[in-house]
């Protein structure tokens, strides 16, 4: 920009960011989310967040699921345990399946998932 002369601009930002550039890095971004005391207000209203959410049922937990300190996006069946996590939308975590510090998506009736800390993207037909 610089170069061909063209305006640079700074924002003094004061608040929450962080580079997602590496799969580490997004993943630790979506754990941020879970923290006691969330680094952001997802809430605030004059810090809007746009995204497109298809129209989904709302997410389904079972009787016997458990999950705790986690967040559960529509279209998703939780039938088993899940902890520390973030499930995306259409997602399943089966029965007898545990999902521990995970932000995941799981598309497959017969996946097992036997890894902890690490991001998983699955995309099961």
């Amino acid at each position: 920009m610089l170069a061909d002369k063209g305006r640079l601009y700074s924002y003094a930002f004061n608040g929450y960011w962080k580079d997602v550039g590496t799969i580490e890095s997004l993943w630790q971004a979506n754990m941020d989310l879970l923290q006691d005391k969330m680094p952001i207000d997802l809430n605030n209203s004059e810090w809007k967040i746009y995204s497109s959410n298809p129209p989904m049922p709302p997410q389904f937990i079972g009787s016997e699921a458990t999950v705790k300190n986690s967040m559960i996006s529509e279209g998703s069946m939780i039938l088993g345990d899940v902890e520390n996590s973030i499930i995306f939308f259409w997602c399943a975590c089966r029965q007898g399946r545990r999902l521990r510090t995970l932000s995941s998506c799981l598309r497959s009736r017969s996946v097992q998932v036997r890894m902890s800390s690490m991001l998983l993207l699955l995309r099961i037909a």
